[in-house]
């Protein structure tokens, strides 16, 4: 199996090379091949010759950066997997019996998309008025707008397919970050205590208050930010986009 993947991988970076080789060759610029190895193993050091060969193909030709792409991983309408060396049918008959197999085809036929997780978090947030979901339009007329790229990262054991929490990547200018102007000394080190100091509190308030219910309020640090609200001055700083749904989300 290992023999026959590295043969079908080689077969298919030659394909690669020579659609990509032909392309460029379009537009008058040659695709020179680098060594992956040398003597004293891989280089430490960019290959300048790709580099400068893949910005003067962006330069004559100028693609968009998603036809750029396509061209680069080969991608057609006909088949826009993003790793054609990742081939469906030989993947369900040597995984065969694996739990998850039913996901393979498709992360080798579209990559990896956790969008459903992104819209369905994104949902109950939007049906609370916790955060603000508009056309994309909308950009040009809140012109002070920072986006910043949304992600999806595993939720404890829970599948990956319909769990998760969504990250938000802030973007911030060098420099310009809360992490970057907090002062580091002032902030308390925090204590540790064993679970039975919760045991310890409840009876304590039991003794204080014996005629009254004690009630222990369950959840995790994300429940308590629910309460607190950016500022409605820096709120241009926290947006994002959902391309598929023409939208913009405000948190």
């Amino acid at each position: 199996m290992r023999e026959s993947c590295t043969d079908r991988d080689q077969l298919w970076e030659r394909i690669r090379r020579s659609t990509i080789a032909t392309e460029l060759k379009r537009v008058g610029v040659e695709l020179l091949v680098a060594a992956l190895e040398t003597d004293s193993g891989p280089p430490c050091a960019l290959n300048a010759a790709l580099q400068a060969a893949m910005s003067e193909y962006a330069r004559r030709a100028k693609p968009s950066l998603r036809a750029f792409v396509e061209l680069i991983r080969c991608q057609t309408t006909d088949d826009y997997r993003p790793n054609e060396a990742l081939v469906p049918v030989v993947l369900r008959r040597h995984c065969h019996g694996y739990e998850h197999l039913d996901a393979l085809p498709d992360i080798a036929a579209e990559g990896v998309q956790r969008i459903q997780v992104l819209r369905k978090n994104i949902r109950k947030e939007q049906d609370l008025f916790r955060c603000i979901v508009v056309d994309a339009d909308i950009a040009a007329i809140w012109t002070e707008l920072v986006f910043s790229p949304f992600g999806v990262v595993d939720k404890g054991a829970g599948d990956p397919r319909i769990t998760g929490c969504v990250i938000h990547d802030l973007s911030f200018p060098e420099d310009a970050s809360i992490n970057s102007h907090t002062d580091s000394t002032a902030i308390t080190t925090p204590t540790y205590e064993h679970c039975s100091s919760i045991a310890r509190e409840i009876l304590r308030c039991k003794r204080v208050k014996p005629g009254c219910a004690v009630k222990v309020t369950a959840g995790d640090v994300a429940a308590a930010y629910h309460n607190a609200c950016t500022h409605s001055d820096c709120v241009y700083i926290f947006p994002g986009r959902i391309p598929e749904d023409n939208a913009i989300v405000i948190d």
